[in-house]
C-alpha cells in the first residue's frame, strides 16, 4: 500500500518533466517568440547606434572637448605630484578632525561613566 503513493508520485513527476520539455520545445519554435527574438534584436541595435552617436557627438562637442583638456591638466598634475600632495593633506586633516571628534566623545562617554558613581560615593 505504501509503494502505490510512491510509484503514483514519481509516475506524476515524470509526465511533468514530459509536459515541460513539450511546453519549452513548443514555446521555443513559436512563431511568437521568434518574432519577438527579432524585435529585441533589432530594438537592441537601434539603442547601441543611438547610444553611439551621443557619444560621438559628444566627444566632438564644446563641453567634451572641455573634459578632455581638464583630464589632460589632471593627469599633468598628477605626473608632477601635485595631485598627491593635496590628497595626502586633506586626508591628513580629515583623520586629525576624525581623530579629535572621536577623543572628544570618549572624553564625554568616560565623564559620564564617572560622574554618577563619584556622586554615589565610589561605588556602583
Amino acid at each position: 500500500m505504501s509503494e502505490k503513493p510512491v510509484s503514483d508520485i514519481a509516475a506524476e513527476f515524470r509526465r511533468l518533466g514530459k509536459n515541460l520539455r513539450e511546453a519549452f520545445e513548443a514555446a521555443r519554435d513559436s512563431e511568437e517568440l521568434k518574432k519577438l527574438q527579432q524585435e529585441l534584436e533589432e530594438g537592441v541595435e537601434v539603442l547601441a547606434s543611438s547610444v553611439k552617436r551621443s557619444a560621438d557627438e559628444f566627444v566632438h562637442s564644446d563641453t567634451g572637448q572641455q573634459i578632455r583638456q581638464e583630464v589632460k591638466e589632471l593627469e599633468e598634475k598628477w605626473k608632477r605630484g601635485e595631485v598627491q600632495s593635496k590628497i595626502r593633506q586633506e586626508l591628513l586633516e580629515i583623520l586629525r578632525r576624525v581623530n579629535a571628534d572621536l577623543d572628544e566623545t570618549l572624553a564625554r562617554w568616560q565623564a559620564e561613566d564617572e560622574g554618577p558613581s563619584e556622586k554615589s560615593g565610589g561605588t556602583r
